[in-house]
Formats: structure tokens, sequence, C-alpha cells
């Protein structure tokens, strides 16, 4: 191999761009690296350099970090999993949720007494049996003060520290 380059014309290359070759130390210990090699002539005589790097830390590494990758991959897919079935669980109790909302509107709706939903003693809703009660036209009822219903001040203050006492 180191003949044929010198044979080749070429003064320096990379013998192992894209790959790595299999070292030997001393020892007999086998080791990945990369390596160089350059040629030159000095006269009639010939010179060849290598140099090798021991890459096996960094391949190391590299097998760390594809198998860190391989294990967050693995993640994200068990998390979007969960989060799809989380959403697909909430979007059905939403529709539940909506069901249940328009069957007690029909009965409140359709209720022959009036109902008022009330909150900081303002209407939020009323039901048309409810606004008829009071002399509301439909949905005029929401939005109003429940002082409206109230013949005096006092009495609508005295109701409101009874029955907002234990609120």
């Amino acid at each position: 191999l180191v003949h044929r380059f010198g044979r080749s014309g070429a003064t320096g290359r990379q013998m192992s761009a894209n790959a790595v070759v299999r070292g030997r130390r001393w020892n007999g210990d086998e080791f990945a690296a990369e390596a160089s090699i350059s040629h030159g002539r000095v006269g009639t005589e010939e010179f060849y350099t290598v140099i090798l790097r021991d890459v096996t830390e960094r391949q190391r590494a590299e097998e760390a970090i594809r198998t860190l990758n391989a294990s967050l991959e693995a993640t994200v897919v068990e998390r979007t999993a969960a989060l799809q079935a989380t959403a697909e669980a909430l979007a059905q109790e939403r529709d539940r949720l909506a069901d249940l909302t328009h069957e007690v509107s029909l009965i409140v709706d359709s209720a022959p007494v009036g109902i008022l939903l009330i909150k900081d003693r303002r209407v939020l809703r009323a039901n048309a049996k409810a606004e008829e009660l009071l002399g509301y036209e439909p949905g005029q009822a929401v939005g109003r003060s429940a002082r409206d219903w109230y013949v005096c001040q006092e009495d609508y203050d005295k109701v409101g520290r009874e029955m907002y006492a234990d609120l």
C-alpha cells in the first residue's frame, strides 16, 4: 500500500478519509486509527511519513451519542403517544361535558319555574320563565343587577349580608 502510493506520484493524502484503519501496538493490542501519509524524495532517496491518530475514544463517544439519540427518540415517541392519548381523552371529556351542558340547558329552558344563574349579584343566565316573571324580554335579564328586584336599597343590602356572610 505504501509503495503503491509512492508510485502514484502524489505527495500526500489521508489514507482513511472515510474509514478507520486498525493499528497494532508493540504489545499486540489493536486500536482504531486514522492515518495520513506523505511522500518525498531527496535526491534518489524516497521518504515516507505516516501519521496515525488513535480514534478509539472518539468512536466510543460517537457510539454513546448514537445510543443517547436512540434513547431520546424512543422517549419522544413514547411521550408523543401519551400526549396524543391524553388529548383524545380530553376531547372525549369535552364532548361529554358539552352534551351534558346541552341537556341541562334543555331542562332549565323548559322548566315551568323561573331559574336564574347569578354571580356577584349579576344575572349570568335566565330561563324564559324567569324573564317572564320578572317582566324582561327574552335575553334582557342577562347582565342585570339583582338590585332591580328589590323595593329599596336597605332590603338589597340586608339580603346581600345574610346570603353572602358564609361565602
